[in-house]
């Protein structure tokens, strides 16, 4: 392996920063890769490269002097982005991925992490789901964003196997934490059940999604930082793992829990005519607790950091 920095594209996103000052608190020489548009943290602890990381040459330009690079750069969104925008989601997605496999190729980069997503799954009706077990195919009509996931991950494969770049796969749950986006277009369960809770008025009503019934499992965004830097480091090349806590949880009791942290007095109201997604979607994390994985963070104590921050931050959020 040669010496040199880890780069991180996507530096700038909700999991970006929690991955670059996780490397960084383990002394590691971090490169941040940012869209020039992108707001960097103050006093963020790495080396900021402000470029399209779809642009393969420009990025080959950019890793110089790095020897690994986790790959975060992605759109993406809850459900109502997910299904509104498909096409857009997959394009911009394949073309990041192949940007930064195509450059790692170009400047012999010793290993890439590749972010995937638990949505690659078929659907599951009972337990938890583990690497093994199937991913989506044009006939099960996958969303743009599962699909362009399940694809990363085959040509991630292809070049994994013919020696090109040596990679490792990352399945991520749903995460949730502090610094998310609480844009009601793009944030996901945990965060949007937040935004609009703290936002009720007193005694108001807030609709959620579907039934409530279906089951999902949540993850800390800095349990899932230190879950990626394990996995660079000691994963099996060309392995996946799930990057989850396989509790599982149902969106009903999710939402009871926001609103009893959050809002004791708002009202909660379920829309069954609303999609929610798959009945059940918990991924196995055997495989990553195996490498020495155990999350740290339990589920009210992330909701309440996750509460505090959005409360203390939105006006700008």
């Amino acid at each position: 392996m040669k010496s040199g920095s880890i780069a991180v594209t996507g530096a700038a996103g909700f999991v970006g920063r929690n991955v670059v000052r996780t490397l960084a608190n383990r002394a590691e020489s971090v490169v941040a890769i940012v869209r020039p548009e992108d707001e960097i943290p103050e006093r963020f602890p790495a080396e900021v490269r402000a470029l399209d990381a779809g642009d393969e040459a420009a990025l080959t330009a950019a890793l110089h002097d790095v020897s690994r690079i986790i790959h975060l750069a992605a759109r993406s969104g809850g459900i109502q982005l997910q299904e509104a925008t498909h096409r857009d989601l997959y394009a911009e997605n394949r073309r990041l991925t192949d940007s930064v496999l195509g450059a790692a190729a170009a400047i012999g980069i010793d290993r890439v992490f590749i972010a995937s997503s638990a949505v690659v799954y078929r659907d599951s009706t009972s337990g938890t789901i583990d690497e093994d077990d199937s991913i989506v195919g044009p006939g099960n009509a996958p969303t743009g964003y599962a699909w362009s996931k399940a694809t990363d991950e085959v040509v991630a494969g292809w070049a994994n196997r013919s020696n090109d770049v040596e990679s490792v796969v990352g399945r991520f749950g749903n995460i949730y934490g502090p610094e998310a986006s609480f844009d009601p277009t793009r944030s996901t369960v945990v965060h949007g059940l937040i935004s609009r809770m703290v936002d009720a008025p007193d005694g108001g009503t807030v609709t959620v999604w579907g039934d409530g019934s279906v089951v999902r499992s949540f993850i800390h965004v800095q349990d899932v930082a230190a879950a990626i830097e394990l996995i660079l480091a000691e994963g099996e090349a060309g392995a996946a793992y799930n990057v989850d806590t396989s509790e599982a949880v149902t969106i009903r009791d999710l939402a009871f829990m926001i609103r009893d942290l959050a809002a004791p007095t708002i009202t909660l109201e379920f829309d069954s005519t609303k999609p929610s997604g798959p009945r059940r979607r918990v991924p196995d994390s055997s495989r990553l607790r195996s490498l020495g994985f155990t999350p740290t963070m339990a589920l009210v104590d992330g909701l309440a950091s996750t509460i505090d921050w959005y409360r203390a931050h939105r006006v700008s959020a």
